[in-house]
């Protein structure tokens, strides 16, 4: 009973000792804690100022590398830009050449003509001379003067005498008549075999017509067209009008014809 008793004693003290050991280890655990955190190293969430820098410059140089492709993008487009109408006007200035070299290179044939129209043509069936050889009529010719031969194919003329107020007649062509002959080459070759007569669309007197347009009540107008090919088989035309100038008297060093309006003379 003795020992039992003892043993409580015992037991009791050594329970308290031990329940404020383990009292008393929940403080010594967090004051130890708190001289860890304490001895331990500050842990701080900001960005290394050395690592922000060079992010920085790093997306500096890639906004830059950005910029310097944009800038090279622009001076590619600017350049084939340049290029392409440095293109076009090459282009076009070969094209004007081409067109030059061809215009100089076609055959260019022109209208002739005599000042003088009271002297009827001498031919097979005409040999009169004096007072009743006398005929109103236009004699006329072509001659080429471009670098390449031409090859007539027909013409056409009229000599008309209309009432001066009128003007220049309305241009109804005389019926085209074809011509077979041998090529006109350019000057300074001989043309002959190109000149053309055409008498007077009237059939009143020969006096009578001379007294019309000599006292200026009516004009004596003479027009028509050559048309030729060129080399390449191209079909051009050559178109005339002339008007005849007279004094009241016959008189040849003033009389003759002149060109009379700028669309009635035409080369296509």
């Amino acid at each position: 009973m003795l020992r039992l008793l003892f043993a409580l004693l015992l037991i009791g003290p050594i329970s308290q000792v031990q329940g404020k050991a383990q009292a008393a280890e929940p403080k010594n655990s967090a004051n130890h804690r708190t001289q860890d955190a304490e001895r331990s190293p500050v842990i701080v969430n900001d960005i290394n100022p050395q690592k922000s820098q060079q992010d920085a410059a790093n997306e500096q140089a890639k906004e830059n590398r950005e910029e310097r492709r944009k800038d090279i993008e622009l001076y590619l487009t600017g350049a084939i830009v340049i290029a392409a109408v440095f293109q076009a006007l090459f282009a076009a200035l070969q094209w004007i050449i081409y067109r030059h070299q061809l215009k100089t290179s076609m055959p260019l044939v022109i209208i002739d003509w005599e000042n003088y129209i009271h002297i009827a043509p001498l031919t097979l069936d005409n040999f009169e001379s004096g007072p009743k050889a006398l005929v109103h009529h236009f004699n006329w010719g072509v001659r080429n003067v471009g670098p390449t031969p031409a090859f007539i194919v027909e013409t056409s003329a009229k000599f008309v005498i209309v009432p001066s107020s009128e003007g220049i007649p309305k241009m109804d062509y005389a019926d085209p008549e074809p011509y077979i002959g041998e090529p006109l080459f350019t000057e300074p070759k001989p043309v002959g075999g190109m000149n053309f007569y055409v008498r007077i669309a009237d059939n009143r007197p020969y006096a009578e017509i001379e007294t019309a347009y000599r006292g200026g009540k009516e004009t004596l107008y003479a027009f028509g067209y050559v048309r030729f090919r060129d080399r390449y088989g191209k079909n051009h035309t050559t178109r005339f009008c002339v008007r005849y100038y007279a004094w009241r008297e016959m008189r040849k060093e003033v009389d003759g014809f002149g060109v009379a309006g700028k669309k009635q003379n035409q080369y296509s």
